[in-house]
């Protein structure tokens, strides 16, 4: 980790020497020598780092690297800073002047005793490195190889899946409880209402209780299920919309919007009225039960409730009469399973009787923990031969002989979880250390993830391997440590799947409980980062201060409260993230004053207006803007010269914005003719991903060509998406504009870089291609109130590569679609919503072969479901929702039988919801 933050101090001095040269005048000399010294010393600690294990003094000598490292950093850019904000005041006034000079000449002299004292102590550090006998390794100049690159990116697929061993029976056990009771099942002797599953951390409760989730016999058995995260840190609120959201979706305006005594009544009337599987995932308190049991039924023995918790009383105190489980240990020859799945896959050439020994002596150091097990597979993938595995395992011995500082109630396992963070490339330490400013059980969302990680620095330009961006490159590491096992990752779903297109193996990812703790200790550990929950912790005083002066980032998460009570900005000169986000304060003009800023999201905030000193933050690489109401936005965003990720509002129009200079940009979302020229947009040279919204009133006739310039800007440019709307109403909207509309939606779908597509507003026709001309690019495509008659399925079904299709409100007028034989080759989600016309649907044999989830809702003239679902056995979905009673009894019949007369059209599909039935 010290080798880290040394070549962080050196790289951010070194960027300082370049963009920041006129605030280092008089210095500069001395701060390049000092970047000379970090180098030097860094070259050390690949050697240093390595041996720290062998003696308690090379540990000290690493820790005082780090010291030094972040001492040189904060003293170089306080520096920058202080000279900056003097020349960007103005000063007027022969007196202010000198007053001026004075004082930069005052901080010069004492940066520069800085600076020598600085090298005095790495110089003698150096000496003490070389006195012991510790070389200098010189860094590798190309890094990783773009082949280990590919490598990883293949590895990926593999992350998300569940190699599950030793336990299959409990899943098997823990459903038939669940079931007992039901229609489904004749042993009516012992009724569970709640089962649980309990045990000590890392004994896979969470994985076995996601087995059960999603078992088919689970989805068929219940009208609902929801699984929610409680925590330590659970709000009553919280865990109550997160219910009533996976139950009744559909109302998520409502859910929102509704108090805890609403949102209880609400919820009791569902368990009462249905049959429901509520999930309380990681309980640790009776406290959560007791303020949310009033929303559970206790007559409905069809509402089921599965629990885990590290905490049997807890089960015990929320049903004593239930089916209370606790997991077994893993066997050795499990955990050896268990270890070769993860670790081999096939990746290892060579003696392979020897690796099994040395597999089988190190899993016995996990005592049957699975994810004790996991992680040190997670290290082992990494590993390429059996020297390189018996390294590990002397390791492993060396670890637990002398034990660490570590929590110790959970024995080994903490052991094997620090061996794993020991064992990472000191790039990846860092990135793992920085989630611990993630709150329990957070689902992390990547992008937002990677643009932190760049503004604070964990993410190096010199990082990056051929073309890649930087985002690139924080999703290369993150997905070396999810091959870890240190991270989950999640992969892009149905809302996600353009991910892909742009290189996104993951949507999300999040820690376990036990992943976090090893974060959250060893952040504090080595000084990275300290996180707290509110600004009146006592952490910081009333003018910003704080008492963590070792401490180097941070992490303070506001409440409203604190935010408008400290709104004054001009208090953290050093800030390098701010995200003031669902709030409704002024934000003053101080924030201008935030020079070192990397990182601003405003995102579903209020504001009357921005002020313009956004402008002086040209530092920054990541803006967000999409807030909840904004009437103006000064235009000032060209000035801001480092912005890489530009997020803008939707559809307000906020005056004219010159994006013109902004050389760097990356990531353009919701750029907006007129309010953008598109013409700007053709200047942005590093412009990968970009989406567009152009509203029909506004038409002009240069409207083709100018979409057609956006979408085809340059070969690497990917046009994420294009929604065309029109706010006018449909009988108002003329014959000439809906022929332009279909030519633009013929551009679309003729376009080489589209990638998804939301067309809200009437067209004349579907364009006519042939498959060839089709969009290879094009993966997600929306369609509402087109009001066409023709089959769209025709044109559609030609799309190469579209993953997701969502026709809703009007969008077809017609009674009869049919889905041909090959056509959707890629499709995996595809939703009907509001299709008050359709009548009949075919599908014909071999039509949507790769077909995961289908929803049809409000289609209330749909006669049956088509015959050609049974030969769609990728299905693992399918979703009804206020749909006929007719309809859905030719599904599951009305008088509590499985089966209706339709229900072998659908019977191989795992998971069925009906929701919301129309009488």
């Amino acid at each position: 980790m010290a080798e880290a933050v040394v070549s962080f101090a050196a790289e951010t001095i070194g960027n300082l020497l370049i963009e920041e040269t006129k605030f280092l005048q008089g210095v500069s000399d001395q701060v390049e020598q000092l970047q000379l010294e970090l180098k030097r010393i860094q070259s050390f600690l690949k050697d240093a780092d390595a041996r720290q294990h062998e003696e308690e003094r090379v540990k000290v000598w690493i820790s005082q690297a780090r010291d030094l490292a972040y001492e040189a950093d904060d003293l170089i850019e306080r520096y920058a800073f202080k000279v900056a904000s003097r020349r960007g005041k103005g000063i007027r006034g022969t007196a202010k002047r000198c007053v001026g000079i004075l004082n930069e000449c005052y901080a010069r002299h004492t940066t520069g005793t800085g600076i020598q004292t600085l090298k005095t102590k790495i110089s003698d550090l150096t000496k003490s490195f070389q006195e012991y006998g510790i070389a200098a390794v010189m860094e590798r100049q190309d890094g990783a190889s773009s082949s280990s690159h590919q490598q990883l990116r293949r590895m990926y697929s593999h992350v998300v899946e569940d190699d599950f061993v030793g336990l299959e029976g409990d899943v098997e056990m823990l459903v038939k409880h669940l079931l007992r009771g039901s229609d489904h099942d004749h042993e009516i002797d012992q009724r569970f209402r709640v089962v649980s599953i309990c045990g000590m951390g890392g004994l896979g409760k969470t994985t076995l209780a996601q087995k059960v989730y999603n078992h088919p016999k689970v989805r068929r058995c219940f009208d609902g299920i929801a699984w929610v995260y409680v925590s330590q840190t659970w709000q009553k609120e919280d865990i109550l919309q997160r219910i009533l959201l996976s139950l009744i979706p559909e109302k998520r305006k409502e859910i929102l919007e509704w108090r805890d005594e609403e949102l209880v009544r609400q919820l009791f009337q569902i368990l009462q009225n249905k049959n429901c599987l509520v999930v309380l995932d990681d309980m640790w308190s009776t406290d959560a039960w007791d303020c949310i049991k009033q929303a559970f039924p206790i007559g409905n023995d069809g509402c089921k409730i599965l629990v885990t918790s590290r905490n049997k009383d807890v089960a015990l105190h929320i049903d004593p009469s239930g089916f209370h489980h606790e997991p077994r240990l893993l066997s050795d020859s499990e955990s050896w399973e268990l270890l070769r799945r993860k670790a081999l896959r096939g990746r290892f050439h060579g003696d392979l009787k020897k690796l099994e020994n040395l597999g089988k002596e190190m899993v016995k150091a996990c005592g049957g923990l699975p994810l004790a097990v996991i992680v040190l597979s997670g290290t082992l993938a990494t590993k390429k031969d059996l020297n390189e595995w018996a390294t590990v395992n002397r390791n492993i011995k060396a670890h637990l002989r002398r034990g660490n500082n570590l929590i110790k109630e959970e024995g080994n396992l903490h052991k094997i979880l620090a061996l794993s963070y020991n064992d990472l490339p000191y790039k990846l330490k860092p990135c793992f250390l920085y989630l611990s400013r993630y709150e329990e059980d957070s689902d992390i969302g990547t992008e937002k993830l990677y643009q932190l990680w760049i503004a604070e620095g964990i993410i190096s330009t010199k990082d990056q391997i051929g073309e890649e961006s930087m985002m690139d490159v924080a999703e290369r590491y993150l997905g070396e440590l999810v091959t870890r096992c240190m991270v989950q990752g999640k992969a892009p779903d149905d809302d996600d799947v353009m991910l892909s297109s742009v290189g996104r193996s993951f949507a999300s990812c999040r820690l376990h409980d036990l992943m976090r703790d090893l974060s959250l200790l060893k952040a504090k550990e080595e000084n990275f980062l300290l996180s707290i929950s509110h600004y009146h912790d006592g952490i910081l005083d009333e003018h910003g201060n704080n008492d963590h002066s070792q401490v180097y980032r941070l992490a303070v998460h506001f409440s409203k409260e604190d935010v408008r009570k400290y709104s004054q900005f001009n208090r953290f000169k050093m800030l390098r993230v701010l995200a003031i986000e669902g709030l409704d304060p002024a934000l003053p003009t101080a924030i201008g004053e935030l020079i070192h800023l990397r990182y601003l999201s405003l995102r579903r905030s209020v504001f009357l207006c921005l002020p313009s000193s956004l402008g002086n933050l040209q530092n920054l690489q990541t803006l967000d803007l999409r807030v909840a109401s904004l009437f103006r936005i000064p235009n000032v965003l060209w000035k801001m010269r480092q912005l890489r990720h530009l997020y803008l509002l939707p559809d307000l129009f906020c005056g004219k914005l010159r994006l013109k200079g902004l050389d760097k940009l990356e990531i353009l979302e919701n750029f907006c003719p007129p309010t953008c020229s598109s013409q700007d947009i053709s200047t942005l040279r590093n412009l990968r991903v970009l989406s567009a919204m152009v509203q029909l009133d506004a038409l002009d006739e240069g409207f083709p060509t100018e979409i057609q310039r956006l979408m085809s800007n340059s070969d690497h440019v990917g046009c994420r998406s294009l929604c065309i709307y029109s706010y006018e109403d449909s009988a108002a909207t003329g014959a000439s504009i809906k022929k332009k509309v279909s030519d633009v939606v013929g551009q679309c779908f003729s376009s080489r870089n589209l990638q998804g597509l939301e067309v809200n507003c009437p067209m004349a026709n579907f364009p006519q291609y042939e498959a060839r001309y089709m969009c290879a690019s094009l993966l997600k495509l929306e369609l509402s109130s087109l009001e066409i008659e023709e089959d769209p399925m025709e044109t559609l079904e030609r799309l190469p590569n579209l993953r997701s299709l969502h026709l809703k409100y009007r969008s077809f007028l017609g009674k009869e679609m049919r889905c041909k034989a090959m056509g959707f080759g890629q499709l995996r989600f595809l939703r009907f919503e509001d299709l008050q016309n359709l009548e009949k649907w075919n599908v014909d044999e071999g039509a949507m072969p790769n077909l995961s989830v289908l929803t049809i809702e409000d289609c209330t003239k749909l006669e049956m479901v088509p015959n050609g679902l049974r030969f769609v056995k990728t299905l693992k979905e399918l979703n009804f929702v206020r749909m006929p009673k007719e309809f859905t009894d030719r599904i599951q019949a009305a008088n509590g039988e499985d089966q209706g007369q339709d229900f072998d059209k659908v019977s191989h599909i795992p998971t069925i919801s009906v929701r919301n039935v129309l009488s």
